[in-house]
This record gives C-alpha cells, sequence and structure tokens, in this order.
C-alpha cells in the first residue's frame, strides 16, 4: 500500500490534534473541578445537573421567602405583645376607675394617660415591616391602614386581604394580618353601636358624629338589629326656624324622633334605642349620619368611651350609676379584646414554628442535592491526574514518532 506524503502528513497532524485535545479537556476539568464541561461530554449527566441546578435555585428562593416570613412575623409577634400589654395596662386603669373616692382631677388624669395610650395602640397598628410596607395593611400595605377622623375616633382605611408567602412547593402561610381582624372586629360585651356620616353628604367643611354611647343597654339589646339613621331637615320644619334633625329606621324609614332643634355638640339622645350621641359642625339640608347596631367593637372605640366617660361623668346617683355600668362593659371588652389577641398570637406562632420546621427541610433537602449534583459533575481528581499524566506520555510519544516519521527522505538513502 503506498503512503503519500500528504496523507502522512494529515494522519500525523489528525493524530496530535486529538491528543492535544485530550490534554487540554483534562486540564480543563482539573482547572474547573467539574468533569462535565459540555453537554457533549455527557448528554444524560447534563441534564441531571441543568434539573439540579433548577432545583438548587427554587430550594434557595424558598430560603429566602422562609427568612421574610419569619422576620414579618417575628416583627408582628413583638408589635402584638406591646398591643397586649397596653390593653393589660387599660384594664388596670378600669378597675382602678371604680374606686369611688377618685375626684374630678383623679379620673381626668386617668383620662391624660389614657390618650397617651390610644395614641401608642394607633401607633403600634400602624407599624410597618422595616421596608415601608404597613404589617396590619392588607394588600394596601404602602398606606396607613389606621387614620384619624375629624371627631377623634380611629378608621380602618384598608381592606381585609393577607399576604401570603411559598416557603416551599407544598407549605405557603400568611405572612401578615389585616388589621380589621386584629383590631376592629373584636366581639363586644353586648350589642354595641358604631357611627359615620354618609358620603353623599353637602356640609362644607364637613360636618362629622361621635362614636356615641350606650346609656341603656336593655333598650338597645331590644333594639338591636335594627339600624338608624340622623336625616337634617329644613329649616323650616320646627318653629322658630332653624338646624333640626329626624332619627329614622334603616330598615323601614320609620321616624323614631322628629323635628328636634339641632345645637352642634349637644347631645342626641335616641331614648327609643339607649343611645347617645353628638354632631360636631354645621350639617347641609339633607345630610345624613348613621348609627348601626353591632356586635363587636373595635378596641379604639373601646378606649374611646371609657376616656368619654371618664371625662364626662355626671356626679348624681344616676350618672355614677351610668359610669358604673360603662366600666363594667369597657372591663368586658378589654378582656375579649385580650382573648382575641392571645388567639392571634398563638396562630403567628404556629406559623412561625412552620417557618422554622419548614427551614430545617430546606436547610436538609439544600445538601441532598448539592450531593447528588456532586456526584455526577464533580471531578475525580485522582483519576484526572493519572489521565493526564498518560495522555501527556501518548502526546509526546506521537510528536517524537510524527517528527521521526516526517524525517524520512528517500535522499537519505542515497
Amino acid at each position: 500500500m503506498r503512503i503519500s506524503t500528504q496523507m502522512l502528513y494529515s494522519n500525523g497532524i489528525a493524530n496530535l490534534g486529538n491528543a492535544q485535545q485530550e490534554v487540554t479537556r483534562t486540564q480543563q476539568q482539573i482547572s474547573s473541578g467539574k468533569k462535565i464541561l459540555s453537554p457533549a461530554d455527557d448528554p444524560v449527566g447534563a441534564s441531571r445537573v441543568l434539573r439540579l441546578n433548577q432545583e438548587l435555585e427554587q430550594n434557595s428562593q424558598f430560603q429566602k421567602n422562609v427568612d421574610l416570613a419569619q422576620s414579618r412575623l417575628e416583627l408582628e409577634d413583638g408589635v402584638l405583645e406591646g398591643v397586649t400589654e397596653i390593653y393589660q395596662r387599660v384594664r388596670e386603669l378600669a378597675i382602678q376607675s371604680g374606686d369611688g373616692i377618685l375626684s374630678a382631677a383623679d379620673r381626668n388624669s386617668i383620662a391624660q394617660e389614657l390618650r397617651s395610650r390610644l395614641d401608642q395602640l394607633k401607633g403600634l397598628a400602624n407599624s410597618t415591616d422595616g421596608r415601608g410596607e404597613y404589617l396590619f395593611g392588607g394588600f394596601q400595605n404602602k398606606q396607613a391602614p389606621f387614620e384619624q377622623t375629624p371627631s377623634g375616633s380611629v378608621e380602618y382605611t384598608s381592606d381585609e386581604g393577607r399576604r401570603f408567602i411559598q416557603i416551599s412547593s407544598s407549605v405557603t402561610i400568611a405572612g401578615t394580618d389585616n388589621g380589621k381582624s386584629v383590631f376592629m372586629d373584636v366581639d363586644s360585651a353586648g350589642n354595641t353601636i358604631c357611627t359615620e356620616g354618609s358620603k353623599g353628604n353637602t356640609s362644607s367643611p364637613p360636618a362629622f358624629i361621635t362614636i356615641g354611647q350606650v346609656t341603656d343597654q336593655a333598650k338597645l339589646d331590644a333594639f338591636a338589629p335594627e339600624d338608624m339613621k340622623i336625616v337634617f331637615n329644613d329649616v323650616n320644619s320646627v318653629a322658630p326656624p332653624g338646624p333640626n334633625y329626624s332619627v329614622y329606621t334603616v330598615s323601614d324609614d320609620r321616624p323614631i324622633v322628629t323635628a328636634q332643634p339641632y345645637t352642634p355638640g349637644a347631645a342626641i339622645s335616641i331614648e327609643a334605642s339607649g343611645v347617645q350621641v353628638e354632631i360636631q359642625g354645621a350639617p347641609a339640608v339633607g345630610d345624613a349620619f348613621f348609627v348601626r347596631t353591632s356586635d363587636k367593637q373595635p378596641v379604639f372605640d373601646t378606649l374611646e368611651r371609657f376616656i368619654d366617660g371618664l371625662e364626662n361623668v355626671s356626679d348624681t346617683p344616676e350618672g355614677r350609676e351610668t359610669f358604673s355600668a360603662m366600666l363594667d362593659t369597657t372591663i368586658a371588652n378589654l378582656d375579649n379584646a385580650e382573648t382575641a389577641m392571645l388567639e392571634v398570637r398563638t396562630e403567628v406562632g404556629a406559623r412561625l414554628n412552620t417557618v422554622e420546621d419548614t427551614r430545617a427541610v430546606l436547610e436538609d433537602n439544600e445538601i441532598i442535592l448539592t450531593e447528588l449534583r456532586s456526584k455526577v459533575e464533580d471531578l475525580d481528581y485522582a483519576k484526572a491526574i493519572s489521565d493526564l499524566s498518560f495522555q501527556s506520555f501518548v502526546l509526546q510519544a506521537a510528536q517524537q514518532t510524527f517528527s521521526r516519521v516526517t524525517g524520512l527522505s528517500l535522499f537519505d538513502q542515497l
């Protein structure tokens, strides 16, 4: 068989290239610590590594979610602990207020501390998570969920949403609680009232209604669950002409009180329902204000009514009896608020336990996935160094052989 010079050189160079490629590939493997440098090296192994990398990335994201959930829940629990301490202090003040020897100055001093506690409570209810998001803001977490109305009462302006965080492929937990469920939907010791102005009112500046007081619980219990609306009439409805109002049932517009003269800030007593409210400002004709019965009382209203009772107690047998009944109701409502808070904190604690358990599982998964990936793609250094030594020897032999073969010439025999 004849071997041409061109074939001799081509085959020799190809063999040298293959040997050099093997050496280079092994050197790259040793340098990177990976035995799979491209999918062509091991298609099945490369596919497994890709899948394991994706699972590790997902696991890492879940761990970040766990950190976020834990920080929010721990912060919420700390805030709720502060709220519980306020409830306990207010309860102590309520018991102290029942002491019959307290003077008006003593009651005023207690009222001043209660206002400070109320401001403190509002501050805690508007707590943020350190990222500018309100803990109890529901889905509208960029704005303060609790705002003070012109009447001094506290209103919840956000929604009832709860933000959930997925902390594993099968576990999703609530990272926050909305303020309505924590502070507003507290069981009342008995039927109570909540007040609001109609959104269609036209007076400017707007008139507003106070949170009111229950003056006769038995009458309110008999009246509930009916609601009332206070409507302002034309000034000519009374003689002499002047601002006046009527009170109707909401369900059937049945009149309860008709054409009563109105004095801004004066008590409006609705005897049929055992309720007393005040309206501040100059309502326009047609303006309406609602007094709704409810079995829930926001904790802010409990404190507001307590303060109002302290500041306006009448030093008469009837006044002292009303004040005593108000204190009993306040203490019962505070007990309900504290019980509700305990339930929320218990749920937060349960979620924190879930977070801790999930964190442990994710850490174990990371170790397992990393070990599996290592078995597929990590290099066996001892074998690789042995292979490199052998490949280097083969390359050197090929170079020497090529040099000698290509050095042969017919002229050498002449």
